[in-house]
């Protein structure tokens, strides 16, 4: 059986907890793109902040790298508050972003091993993952960089092509998580949760300047957790810590030093037996004894800020990141004749992966006449190296009528092992040209370079692939001056494909473009705001069975999303806040040579619609108890290419009970209150939908 002692490292986080020197407090808003200088300041929910603080935000530097007001952008954008993750108790980033439009989660059910997140029906995670601004790499097989939402100050979510800032992209999106930063004012918080799956958890926060020193700021966070999970004797076991510290010697110059360290011991996998007739068990074909998941990853990195002048500013972002991943699990096979047993398979893995990102911004104010230009010109570089080791054996079968776990089995030889490096550098540059105070035209273009080498280590053959991108995108914003604001914008993105056709021919990257229409709508003064947007995006180059050769692809394969989405996030007085939103995508593959010509993709529905209202009590005996609930509904979606089978609909019901007296703050958080039962099949395979999980938290700011 796994360890169930707690991390060597809880002692030392209940120490710094149990120190009277930490408060939490309010805190600015930090820009995405590395700006030291802050865009909004977002007050968090309790007892020292509006009843009405944002569930989102109406500032963001992600979706231009520079500082610029949602209603502006050109692009669809929603941020995930603070407040907002709080208010959820969302403990990974999927639960923190599912209320948004556009945002599909759970496509494979519950299996925590990596974010499940599609934007517009297109998966983020492989190339869509980012953090302050720099991409997190993702590795041939399972490793991805992990993200601990306490640790955040904000979510931003930018919907559609976005190449021309970042690079190598998905067609549906990206997903930028914003760190907590180092703060001038003194806050800290210290918290302590148990919840369902008997989950312990200690969180603490710390910020402030060093020694009264307003030049130096630190900030210090971190999480300790020892739990099972949904999946039978699989844990969720975390230590994360992040200290940072910002140093500014003038009010023009700043840096800042991040690093985090995250380790954890997870769920290998989330597969149940699926009968031959695709009806889901609820028997695990994974064998406790065998199973492991142990994933441990490093990050450093600084941002760097020089503002010149009034009028021109340089700003230097950098990271590396390291991760680590040693992963065994049984997986099903073939159902026997008499249906009484499953064959199974022995499946080990050891990966490492090593990622660089640098991204250098130059920034100028400037006038030609009547248009106001502020003018980005930027060149990032991205090197990312890993190595996988596969291993692939038999073992016993397993029992559908008595089944018999805690068995021995032998983890198989390495009969794979590859590695991968690659590099980037892009050029880009963006104008954002204004005309009075209603005329916003974005106007942007890159150039990328990049070369793959990919080599078998079994057979020592290396592939090298070198594809360049040229991509770019307008919009147009008027502004009027009631807080109306229409958009339009085109944009495009790419994403290098390795391999090869039957011609020995490299592929070229997949290319997307999409055309944008929306209306935005912000009353002045306030921090409402109400978006609708349609869309289509048109993906080119995919890989699709070769008709000469089955055994080979061509790039003749096309896929078209077109769709609308409406979110509202508002106050309707001074006590309720909602969000809302409502999805309908039309996903179809519209060029193929398979049975998926003209169908909808695997697992990705048609219509979501997603509420979370959040009330507090007005001032008089109940004050001070505030109380939350939220409904998801997740439409239909088909189990396989040929769309012949059919996940149901479901719907979700999450709440949530907070309640502020002095410094303390005592909340209680419940998703699928309904232990509603729901499975997302695939191709054979059914996952499970997170049942039913409560959390009690505890937390004390001074």
């Amino acid at each position: 059986m796994p360890d169930r002692h707690l991390h060597p490292a809880l002692a030392l986080a209940l120490l710094i907890a149990a120190t009277p020197a930490m408060a939490q407090a309010p805190e600015p808003e930090a820009a995405a793109a590395g700006t030291a200088a802050p865009i909004a300041t977002l007050p968090r929910i309790g007892v020292s902040a509006p009843a009405t603080a944002p569930l989102g935000a109406t500032a963001s530097a992600s979706a231009t790298k520079t500082d610029t007001p949602i209603l502006e952008s050109p692009q669809s954008v929603s941020v995930v508050s603070r407040a907002l993750i709080e208010a959820l108790g969302a403990q990974t980033l999927p639960e923190a972003v599912r209320y948004n439009a556009g945002v599909t989660t759970g496509v494979y059910g519950f299996d925590p091993r990596f974010d499940q997140i599609f934007i517009r029906g297109f998966p983020v995670n492989l190339l869509g993952d980012y953090r302050d601004g720099l991409r997190q790499s993702f590795s041939p097989g399972l490793i991805g960089f992990r993200t601990e939402p306490y640790g955040l100050d904000r979510i931003v979510i930018l919907r559609g092509p976005s190449s021309v800032l970042y690079g190598q992209a998905p067609a549906g999106g990206l997903i930028d998580r914003i760190s907590r930063m180092p703060s001038a004012t003194p806050s800290s918080e210290v918290a302590v949760s148990v919840g369902s799956h008997s989950r312990y958890q200690t969180e603490f926060d710390s910020t402030g300047p060093i020694a009264g020193d307003p030049r130096f700021q630190y900030r210090i966070t971190g999480v300790v957790r020892d739990s099972d999970s949904e999946i039978p004797r699989a844990r969720d076991d975390r230590f994360y810590l992040a200290p940072s510290l910002t140093f500014r010697p003038t009010e023009n110059t700043s840096v800042t030093l991040l690093t985090s360290i995250l380790d954890d011991r997870g769920v290998a996998s989330a597969g149940y037996y699926t009968r031959p007739d695709g009806t889901p068990t609820n028997i695990r074909t994974d064998d406790p004894n065998f199973a492991r998941f142990d994933q441990r990853q490093y990050q450093i990195g600084y941002r760097l800020e020089h503002r010149v002048n009034d009028t021109f500013s340089l700003r230097q972002n950098m990271r590396y990141s390291q991760a680590t991943l040693t992963s065994a699990y049984l997986g099903g096979g073939v159902t026997s004749a008499d249906g009484t047993s499953v064959s199974r398979s022995a499946n080990f893995l050891e990966e490492s992966l090593e990622n660089v990102g640098i991204d250098n911004q130059a920034e100028w104010r400037f006038a030609t006449g009547p248009l106001q230009h502020t003018l980005l010109a930027g060149v990032d570089y991205q090197y990312t190296t890993s190595d996988f080791n596969y291993g692939f054996g038999p073992a016993p079968a397993l029992s559908l009528v008595n089944p018999v776990y805690d068995i021995n089995v032998a983890r198989p030889a390495f009969t794979t092992r590859s590695s991968q490096t690659q590099h980037q550098i892009g050029v880009y540059a963006q104008d954002q040209i204004r005309l009075g105070d209603r005329w916003v035209l974005t106007m942007g273009a890159r150039q990328d370079w990049t070369e793959t080498d990919s080599e078998n280590r079994v057979t020592g053959v290396t592939t090298t692939q070198t594809p360049n991108a040229f991509t770019g995108r307008m919009g147009l914003v008027h502004l009027f001056p009631n807080g109306i604001a229409p958009y339009v914008n085109y944009a495009e993105s790419f994403q290098p494909t390795l391999g090869t056709d039957r011609l020995g021919q490299a592929f070229v990257p997949v290319e997307a473009a999409q055309i944008e229409a929306g209306l935005r709508y912000q009353p002045p003064g306030t921090e409402h705001l109400f978006t609708a947007s349609a869309f289509e995006i048109t993906v080119q180059n995919g890989t699709t069975t070769d008709p000469v050769d089955r055994n080979f692809s061509v790039q003749t394969g096309e896929q078209r999303s077109r769709g609308l989405e409406l979110e509202a996030q508002f106050a309707v007085n001074s006590q309720l806040r909602i969000l809302a939103s409502a999805t309908w995508q039309d996903v179809e593959i519209t060029k193929s040579n398979g049975a998926d010509l003209g169908k909808r993709p695997i697992g990705v529905p048609e219509v979501l619609g997603t509420i979370w209202a959040d009330y507090r009590m007005p001032e008089g005996p109940l004050s001070g108890l505030s109380l939350g609930a939220g409904l998801r509904y997740n439409g239909p979606s088909y189990q396989n290419a040929a769309n012949t089978s059919e996940n149901s609909d479901y719907v979700m019901l999450d709440g949530a009970v907070r309640y502020d007296v002095g410094r303390w703050r005592l909340s209680l958080n419940g998703t699928n209150l309904t232990d509603r039962q729901a499975y997302n099949c695939q191709s054979g395979y059914c996952y499970h939908v997170a049942g039913r999980t409560v959390l009690a938290r505890l937390g004390y700011r001074f």
